[in-house]
């Protein structure tokens, strides 16, 4: 990936797609806007994650039988993954699971085997992404119920892997069935909302062992290994026809497995260490009788003890039982960085380049993230774009600087207009059509003159720029300021002012504009805003407007103020706007499709919210559509060989 180029091209796109939004039309104001936006920054400075790779075992998968991990008749069906003829039900081939024995495995992974096969010890697996962390549980656990399935024929659930989100439990599902398919003894079931009551007909079943793919079938035959989440849980645990589940697995509960577990904190974790006490109460074992595994990419903090501590209250595990699985990222051998790859200017000329890279390579592996500006610290290179060419020349040679770039973008919660007229903040480059000096950081006082500061809106009548706040009493005195909380959807549809839009209720919300001559309503009344919000009625800086039902009104064109526009930029208009910058440095598939848009290029995109996930998902599929609609049209009129000639009725 080139960072400076992506960054450069984020940082255009959005400023451009902001301003194109917030000042049609006007050049001036289109200028200030830009200017704003580009001295409070709408990219923070990247941070880099290391990618060195984890440190190895010292012998291949073959030598863990003769340390009594796994059996050799174990490793053999996880080996065979990639000669197998089977086909899923959705087709995708098994080989792409093959776990090869004479694959090195990672050096925390032999340690998660060791404690939890031969210890029987619960632990706790820290280390980052990438890193193998579902085969430090899924394999233990495998060889586990293998071993007991040989002694214990009834089925019950054995193992219950609990995950935050479905879509988690499916990114699972694939690995799961080849796995259970090649070991033969073990089975399956995903519980969630989405499996059906059943049961299954008997050819849907052969199709799809060894899950068991109903409820029914769940109940009468509970398969070794439960895929659900909490709340699935909840409800098996109190429902009269999951009874069976309970009943037939009684005595034995084996494992349970915590996958992201940063998600839990605060009153979730206390909730989730009540629901683990009712599970193993409901399936009759004891906390001893169940080793548990909890897993997350960012749990933790470095504190062992405190994560120890934490994962006993949740789970009612011993301290002594738990042991904390971290890992090790080892730095390997590079390259020397050829002098045409070297950018910027000084990097290609700087003296003991060699040992300057080391350094770096060096802290980066201590510290695990670094910034653009400490990466570039021992070159003495200045500029972020300078920086970035710094970390894309050592990220492309192998192995020199392996990372992985973290961007943020600034949340624009809306515009915010200084009070105070002869506020000289932005001098001359402020317009004189500009309701006040602006910022996109809001902020009760101005941050230069310490005048109070109000949002700035739009009227959707004739798009004129007005302030609006909050009018309240102190005593007294009346006094205007920025409400305390906007209560708006981070993931609205783009800036959706439609009559359905959700308004925060304040005491009283009021609207003014600048002073002028233009004004076309009856009933006006002019101010000032002293330095402690108190209205000052002498003043006349702004003009309130009023019809004679005593409403606010747009003091221009006299309509009624119900939904004005805010200068607000949701994270689904971000989302959108960056999607181009985005698939610009992803990888061409090595197929070449040319009817798939991009040319197949793809990257995901991870929200914290469904509904915004669902509304992101669809407006980028309609801009996808669109863009690749307005290609085609585009191609085929160049194709012609004669100019086209619209109709009087197509014109």
């Amino acid at each position: 990936m080139n960072f400076r180029e992506f960054y450069q091209t984020a940082d255009r796109i959005l400023n451009d797609a902001i301003i194109s939004l917030w000042a049609t039309g006007d050049a001036r104001m289109q200028d200030y806007i830009r200017y704003v936006l580009k001295s409070e920054k709408l990219l923070a400075e990247p941070v880099f994650q290391t990618m060195f790779p984890w440190e190895l075992f010292g012998s291949d998968m073959n030598s863990l039988v003769d340390h009594g991990i796994f059996t050799d008749k174990f490793l053999k069906a996880l080996d065979r993954l990639d000669s197998v003829r089977w086909s899923e039900p959705d087709g995708f081939p098994y080989k792409s699971y093959c776990f090869k024995s004479d694959t090195f495995p990672y050096k925390h992974q032999v340690e998660s085997w060791k404690k939890l096969l031969i210890d029987k010890k619960s632990i706790v697996v820290t280390t980052g992404t990438s890193s193998g962390k579902t085969e430090c549980f899924m394999l233990p656990v495998l060889q586990d119920l293998t071993t007991v399935k040989v002694r214990e024929h009834e089925p019950a659930v054995r193992a219950i892997f609990l995950y935050p989100l479905n879509a988690l439990i499916g990114s699972q599902k694939k690995r799961v069935h080849a796995w259970t398919k090649s070991i033969g003894n073990v089975t399956y079931g995903i519980y969630n909302g989405k499996t059906p009551e059943g049961p299954a007909a008997q050819r849907a079943k052969e199709k799809h062992a060894p899950e068991i793919i109903s409820r029914s079938d769940l109940r009468s035959s509970p398969p070794d290994i439960l895929f659900t989440n909490p709340t699935m849980l909840e409800y098996m645990l109190v429902r009269d026809k999951d009874a069976p589940i309970l009943e037939k697995s009684n005595g034995k509960l084996r494992w349970i497995i915590l996958d992201e577990t940063h998600t839990l904190s605060g009153s979730v974790a206390a909730e989730m260490a009540l629901l683990l006490r009712r599970v193993l109460d409901a399936f009759g074992v004891e906390p001893a009788q169940v080793r548990f595994v909890a897993t997350s990419a960012t749990v933790g903090g470095g504190n062992k003890d405190s994560l120890v501590k934490f994962m006993s209250c949740l789970t009612g595990k011993s301290e002594a039982d738990i042991h904390i699985v971290s890992g090790k990222r080892i730095l390997p051998e590079y390259e020397v960085l050829p002098d045409e790859l070297c950018k910027p200017n000084e990097l290609r000329i700087s003296a003991h380049r060699d040992e300057k890279i080391k350094a770096i390579r060096n802290k980066i592996l201590q510290n695990e993230v670094l910034s653009a500006t400490e990466i570039s610290a021992p070159f003495a290179i200045k500029g972020i774009e300078n920086q970035l060419d710094l970390v894309t020349s050592l990220s492309h040679t192998k192995n020199v600087l392996p990372v992985r770039g973290h961007f943020f973008v600034k949340g624009i919660g809306g515009l915010y207009a200084c009070t105070n007229p002869l506020c000289s903040k932005h001098g001359e480059r402020r317009p004189l059509s500009s309701i006040g000096t602006l910022t996109a950081s809001k902020a009760p006082l101005c941050d230069f003159c310490n005048s109070p500061m109000l949002e700035m809106v739009a009227c959707a009548s004739c798009n004129n720029h007005l302030i609006t706040g909050e009018k309240y009493q102190e005593g007294t005195l009346t006094k205007y300021r920025i409400p305390g909380e906007t209560n708006e959807d981070p993931f609205s549809l783009d800036i959706d002012n439609g009559e359905d839009t959700a308004h925060p209720q304040h005491d009283e919300i009021f609207y003014a504009a600048r002073t002028n001559e233009n004004f076309n309503a009856d009933h006006l009344f002019t101010f000032s805003l002293n330095a402690d919000e108190t209205v000052n009625p002498e003043g006349d800086d702004y003009t309130e407007a009023f019809n004679d039902q005593d409403e606010p009104v747009c003091p221009y064109c006299k309509a009624k103020i119900e939904n004005p526009f805010h200068f607000r930029i949701s994270s689904v208009f971000m989302n959108r706007v960056l999607t181009d910058a985005v698939m610009e440095q992803t990888p061409e598939l090595n197929r070449q499709d040319a009817d798939a848009s991009w040319y197949g290029h793809r990257y995901i995109a991870f929200m914290d919210s469904r509904q915004g996930s669902s509304k992101v998902s669809a407006l980028l599929n309609i801009d996808a559509e669109t863009n690749w609609v307005r290609s085609q049209i585009f191609h085929k009129l160049s194709s012609l060989n004669q100019p086209v000639r619209l109709t009087d009725n197509e014109r």
